[in-house]
């Protein structure tokens, strides 16, 4: 189970992006407008899973880890 976006227009489950990326979910939606709140759930779109897929599969947890200061 993930946070997800909900599109009001295609009923579609999204992950959401980083806020400094300047869209909305991964997949590459910038109108916020057309999401739904965040909540907890399956993603359902196929191009934000595999997005999920390149970006876990190319990045080590202590490359993406936050470090204080």
């Amino acid at each position: 189970m993930a946070t997800i976006l909900t599109g009001v227009e295609d009923d579609e489950n999204h992950l959401p992006a980083g806020w400094l990326s300047g869209l909305t979910t991964l997949c590459g939606q910038a109108d916020e407008d057309i999401m739904g709140d965040p909540h907890d759930g399956d993603v359902t779109c196929e191009v934000c899973r595999e997005m999920a897929r390149v970006i876990f599969q190319s990045v080590r947890l202590d490359e993406v880890k936050k470090t204080e200061g």
